[in-house]
């Protein structure tokens, strides 16, 4: 079924974007797009960028854990820049 993202105003095949979102999402997280948006309908991208604020938000909980905090944010990107040379 063809429709109209809220968000980006793409048009998208609702299907596709359950089924990749579904499968994307299959493995640490555990969503289910029904589940995460029971009545708002999103573009795949739309719903993985939704879906990882909300996620990061603490809005969302996940199989594997919560968010990174901030400060483990910080140390991540730290460890990265040391080793690219930054």
């Amino acid at each position: 079924m063809k429709l109209a993202c809220p968000h980006c105003f793409e048009p998208f095949d609702l299907d596709e974007a359950v089924a990749r979102f579904d499968s994307n999402y299959v493995g640490s997280a555990e969503w289910k797009y029904y589940e995460v948006f029971p009545t708002e309908r999103l573009c795949f991208g739309c719903a993985e960028t939704a879906a990882d604020q909300r996620w990061m938000d603490g809005e969302l909980e996940t199989a594997d854990g919560s968010p990174p905090s901030a400060s483990e944010l910080k140390d991540a990107w730290r460890k990265i820049g040391k080793k690219l040379g930054w």
